[in-house]
């Protein structure tokens, strides 16, 4: 027998349920005393929270809230609000730079005296001037990205954490 999920139990418990899910519902529970039982305790939890006095919470707690509220509405947003969208666009802006550098730079070295002498070394050859450049450049970003690795790992764990 499938029992009903603790969703159902408090949204039974609540009244807060479809006309289909109720009829569902409560013939579940006429066959099924562990999920009466559910509802039963969901009810008597419902009920002990009703009785519970409304604190109003303290005045510092409000005025964090609506400072943080501010700073995440106004155009710069929040001081420690990730800056992805912005690395991203870094990003695509490198990639489609280092693409128009090394279509360019293939095309310099492929007449240039520099690819005479490399187009001896079969690797190079089977390659091609842009393609060799491409590897250059692929090699140099990786070396980069190594060496950022660091300071990246730095950054998201100070941002994780709220400076």
């Amino acid at each position: 027998m499938k029992h009903l999920t603790e969703e159902d139990l408090i949204a039974y418990a609540c009244g807060d349920m479809s006309r289909e899910g109720l009829d569902a519902t409560k013939a579940h529970l006429d066959t099924c005393s562990l999920c009466a039982d559910g509802v039963i305790e969901a009810r008597s939890i419902l009920e002990g929270m009703e009785r519970l006095p409304i604190v109003p919470p303290p005045a510092f707690a409000w005025s964090r809230l609506q400072a943080r509220v501010q700073a995440t509405s106004q155009p710069g947003g929040a001081p420690d609000e990730p800056r992805w969208l912005a690395l991203a666009l870094a990003h695509v802006g490198a990639v489609l730079a280092a693409a128009t550098l090394i279509v360019a730079s293939g095309a310099w070295l492929s007449s240039s005296e520099l690819w005479a002498a490399l187009a001896q070394i079969p690797a190079a050859r089977a390659l091609g001037p842009t393609g060799a450049t491409a590897l250059c450049f692929f090699g140099i970003g990786t070396l980069a990205s190594l060496a950022l690795t660091p300071a990246l790992w730095w950054e998201s764990r100070s941002t994780s954490r709220g400076r």
